[in-house]
Order: structure tokens, then C-alpha cells, then sequence
């Protein structure tokens, strides 16, 4: 009978690959104690050729923020040169309910020296005051210019000014993929003229500023992008005139828009549909009694998967308005997936209702409860 040792390396992998079948190690969002993550460190001790498997799984993803300050601080001399050059994606973030600024500023500057021994990182992931990775940055000429993906999206309000943002976003040279927080202040126009500028962008997530209770109103945003968006997550609650605008610019290469806080369509201009051929994917998420009437605005948009979440609760004439969206789109639409509140207990009947317009036009119905 063949041993373990008499099998073929491409069967060794994809053993070696079904263990982390979620990716959750690979993406650093799996425990430490895991028992895939145990698993993976267990086969890599093994032999040269596991270790060889094994390595890029444990080590594309390195968790630096939730680490203690003497962990990262140890980082240099505790791991190989081999092991660093794995390393894709640093992610530096605290937890969110960490609010002391001199351990993050601290930890901050150990991640920085980590930085200087991952030569291969695409991906950034940043926390803490954003005055310190203004002035560590720079050290890292080398790795500016490969990194591609940009996460700012959970730094705390007050860490990361607009200023701050414009002098990270400008030390790297080709950024693809960014996510900004909501604590940008009120000069956040300026960080707005600078994503719009940058050519090489192609996914934005953009936060809602803290200090905005009232549509926002920022021609800016209506201005030519020079990137050529694929991807762009809004929380921004902005004017209508300004969204068709924006979605103007950027609409002939737009796959996949969400947008969080939708307008009350009761203040807005009748929705004549938007201009987006290639949209595939849609998410809205909305707090206001209607508002799911923006859907018909998408009404030309090749649709594929659309899912929807609402602030408080559904009505059953949300879900009818969805009903539509799946009737007007069922020639392209697959997936149309409803994210529940603690308040939609109630909807019994249109849920089934809706259940029963997706099972005639073969779209899959999911249906995620947020509080479970």
C-alpha cells in the first residue's frame, strides 16, 4: 500500500489546500489555536516538501495589530528571511475597542520595522494615529511602490485626519484597491481630488465622514475620474443629482456598486434609470420607509447578484418593490440575497411572497438574519 511519502507532490497540495478550504488562514481571520492553523504547522515540520506547502498558507497573511507590543517587536529576529519574502498582506489594525493612542502609536512604529523584512507585500492594512505612519512611511521606499491595496477603513475617529490621509495616500505609487474610514474631517475634499486623480485606481471603499447628518453636496464627486473604477462601496449620504453624476463618470466600467444610506427618494428628482452596462453586482443599504424605489434607477444595469439590508426593519412593500427588481431583471439576475434585522419577524407572507417570484425565474433567494 502507498505510504504518505509515495504519493505525488500535486495530490500532497491539494490535501494540503482542503485543510484551509475556507481560506480563513491564508486570510489571517482564522484563530491562532485553530485547528486548521495547527494542522498547517503540524504538516510543515514534517518534510522539506510540506514545509515548501505549507508556508505560503501560514504566512501570506500576517496579523501584526492584534499581537502584543513585545510579539511585534520580536518579529525581526524570530522569523526567517524565507518565511518574510511569503508574506502578501500585513495587517496592522487593533481591536476596535482599543483606545489607547500611545500603545497603538507604539505598535505602530514596531509594524514599521517589521515592514522592512516583507519585501513582497501587496496589501496594507493600517491602524492607529495616522501622524505615524505619515512619518515611518517613507522609510519604506521599496515596498510603497509594490503595494497595491490600501485598508484604512477602521481606523478610529480622530486618528486619521484628512491631511494625514492625502500624505499615506501619496506615499505609494500605484494603488489599485483602497478603503477609507468614516473619520475623515472636514477637508475631506481634498483626499476626494486625490483618489479621483490617481489612475491606477480601480476598487474605492469609501466611509461616511463623521460629522455629515445632512446629505452631503460635493461637486467634487460629479468631477472626472481618472482611474477606471470596477468597484466602489459608498456610505456617503449624498444628493441624488450628485450620485447620477458620479455614477456618470465611472459607470461605463462599474461592476459592482453598494451603497449604504440611500437617499429618502421622497426628496429627490423622479429616478430616470442610470447609465451602467456592465453592472453585475448591487447592494443597498437603506434606514428610510422606501427608499428601496432607487432600485428602478438600475433598471437597465445588467444585474447578477443584488442583495439588500435595511437599517431598522423591512415592510412588506420593500419586499414587493424587490419583487419588481427580480421581475425586471430575470433575464440576468441569479442571486438576490435579503439581510434581516431583529424587527423582520413579521414577514412571513411577503418573504414567502418573494420566495415564490425568485423560484419562478430561477433566482436563488437567500436570506441572512444579522442577529443570529
Amino acid at each position: 500500500m502507498a505510504g504518505w511519502n509515495d504519493l505525488p507532490t500535486e495530490l500532497k497540495a491539494l490535501i494540503v489546500e482542503l485543510i484551509d478550504e475556507s481560506g480563513t488562514v491564508r486570510d489571517g481571520t482564522t484563530a491562532p489555536s485553530s485547528e486548521e492553523r495547527r494542522a498547517l504547522l503540524a504538516l510543515s515540520g514534517m518534510e522539506r516538501a510540506l514545509y515548501a506547502l505549507t508556508g505560503p498558507m501560514l504566512w501570506e497573511t500576517l496579523m501584526l495589530g492584534t499581537r502584543s507590543l513585545a510579539c511585534v517587536q520580536a518579529f525581526g529576529g524570530a522569523v526567517s528571511s524565507e518565511r518574510c519574502r511569503l508574506v502578501r498582506t500585513v495587517d496592522c489594525r487593533r481591536d476596535r475597542f482599543d483606545f489607547d493612542r500611545t500603545l497603538q502609536a507604539k505598535i505602530a512604529k514596531a509594524c514599521v520595522q517589521a515592514l522592512k523584512r516583507t519585501p513582497n507585500v501587496k496589501e496594507l492594512r493600517l491602524d492607529g494615529p495616522g501622524s505615524v505612519w505619515v512619518k515611518r512611511l517613507p522609510s519604506l521606499p521599496k515596498l510603497m511602490r509594490k503595494v497595491r491595496t490600501l485598508n484604512l477603513k477602521t481606523v478610529m475617529e480622530g486618528n486619521l485626519s484628512a491631511a494625514d490621509t492625502s500624505a499615506i495616500l501619496g506615499s505609494f505609487d500605484k494603488l489599485v484597491d483602497i478603503s477609507l474610514p468614516s473619520s475623515i474631517d472636514d477637508e475631506d475634499q481634498l483626499v476626494l481630488s486625490q483618489l479621483q486623480a490617481l489612475e491606477s485606481l480601480r476598487k474605492l471603499d469609501l466611509g461616511c465622514p463623521m460629522h455629515s447628518g445632512d446629505e452631503l453636496h460635493y461637486p467634487i464627486l460629479s468631477q472626472p475620474w481618472s482611474g477606471r473604477l470596477t468597484f466602489l462601496s459608498l456610505s456617503m449620504w449624498i444628493d441624488e443629482p450628485t450620485l447620477r453624476s458620479l455614477l456618470h463618470q465611472i459607470g461605463s466600467t462599474l461592476k459592482s456598486f453598494q451603497y449604504a444610506n440611500a437617499m429618502d427618494p421622497s426628496s429627490s428628482a423622479p429616478l430616470l434609470p442610470y447609465n451602467l452596462p456592465v453592472l453585475e453586482h448591487l447592494g443597498l443599504v437603506t434606514a428610510w420607509d422606501g427608499a428601496f424605489e432607487l432600485c428602478s434607477a438600475f433598471s437597465n444595469a445588467p444585474l447578477e447578484v443584488m442583495w439588500t439590508s435595511r437599517g431598522d426593519c423591512y415592510y412588506e412593500s420593500d419586499l414587493d418593490l424587490l419583487g419588481g427588481v427580480v421581475e425586471q431583471h430575470s433575464s440576468t439576475l441569479e442571486v438576490l440575497e435579503i439581510r434581516l434585522g431583529d424587527g423582520d419577524e413579521e414577514l412571513g407572507e411577503a418573504l414567502d411572497r418573494l420566495a415564490a417570484k425568485c423560484k419562478d425565474k430561477q433566482v436563488r433567494f437567500n436570506i441572512v438574519n444579522l442577529w443570529t
